[in-house]
């Protein structure tokens, strides 16, 4: 009976993780908070090893989809705590977006300036080879100073 017990709890709660993923309005959230909202619910109401809530539960999810009173009353309990965890991973991810822009643009700046290196480094050795300038006669500055 524990097997079947343990069993159903691991169904459920693929279950329930399945159709939160699947709920568009609910708040993105990570499938181990979810279990952990789910573990949380069942032992608030005391079902934890109970196999018949446990299978009460998951019959209500697989028979009534996103309007499971099992369901709407897990998410009413965790309602908080699933909202700062989509409020947290709101957050990482616009983080995230902002410091690969910043990465973005700090690379095309970086490229630039090499370019324009490379540029200068070819003008200056143009110069050199045109006016038969000795390299220790040039002053210090880039090739631009020179025109």
């Amino acid at each position: 009976m524990e097997e079947r017990t343990s069993s159903l709890k691991l169904d459920l709660i693929q279950e329930f993780i399945s159709q939160y993923a699947r709920n568009e309005a609910v708040l993105p959230v990570e499938p181990y908070l979810l279990e952990q909202a789910l573990r949380s619910y069942l032992d608030f109401i005391r079902g934890t090893d109970n196999f018949s809530i446990l299978q009460a539960a998951y019959q209500d999810l697989r028979e009534n989809e996103g309007g499971s009173v099992f369901f709407s009353e897990v998410v009413s309990h965790n309602r908080d705590f699933l909202e700062a965890q989509s409020a947290k991973r709101t957050w990482i991810e616009a983080e995230r977006r902002w410091l690969y822009k910043k990465i973005t643009i700090a690379t095309a700046r970086l490229e630039r300036a090499e370019f324009l290196h490379t540029q200068l480094i070819f003008q200056w050795e143009d110069q050199l080879r045109g006016r038969n300038i000795n390299i220790n006669d040039m002053p210090l500055g880039s090739a631009n100073d020179q025109a």
